[in-house]
């Protein structure tokens, strides 16, 4: 049952819903139904694509997924409910001390490490897709556009901001472009 919305991104809205079977809260990812992302068809590829490469990665510093369906005509995943913020909201008071940034940054590779052992590049770090988990833990969430050996997703894609050099002129997103944006 969706309880309140948290948040809103390129391809769906997050809300608090609270996961009646269990009884415990969740963050539900509802895919966003417009027709300019692409027909309902590839919209529920995309949904599957993500759901899939973040569940592959079972690590304390990625965010749980625990369902992906379907209900009438929308497409949603439901995964784990963190307090917050996204480290993006909580840089927005001013920059974090350097043992606190190191600290993060440590946790942050060794989801991207195990990720790389399972051939899967997350594609778009940047501070709105790492949400603190409590005060010292932060985990990598959003892996709408991961990049396996089976999908690639043609064309630029990512954060312009965070984005490697080279993917802006169409090379292959990989690890090291992974680590290009959690260095930015």
């Amino acid at each position: 049952r969706l309880v309140s919305k948290l948040g809103e991104g390129g391809m769906g809205v997050v809300y608090r819903a609270l996961d009646e079977s269990l009884q415990r809260y969740v963050a539900v990812k509802v895919m966003r139904c417009t027709s300019d992302k692409g027909s309902s068809a590839a919209r529920v590829s995309r949904l599957l694509d993500e759901a899939v490469a973040q569940a592959r990665l079972n690590h304390p510093h990625v965010v749980t997924i625990y369902f992906v369906g379907r209900e009438n005509a929308e497409s949603f995943l439901a995964m784990e409910l963190l307090p917050g913020p996204a480290l993006d909201k909580q840089l927005k008071d001013g920059p974090l001390p350097y043992s606190k940034v190191i600290h993060y940054a440590l946790q942050v590779t060794s989801a991207l490490a195990l990720a790389s052992k399972l051939n899967l590049v997350h594609g778009d770090i940047k501070p709105s897709n790492l949400i603190i988990a409590c005060e010292d833990t932060i985990k990598l969430g959003d892996f709408g556009l991961a990049h396996t050996e089976q999908k690639t997703t043609i064309g630029i894609s990512g954060t312009l901001a965070y984005m490697a050099p080279e993917l802006a002129e169409g090379a292959k997103p990989s690890a090291q472009s992974d680590m290009y944006a959690l260095g930015v």
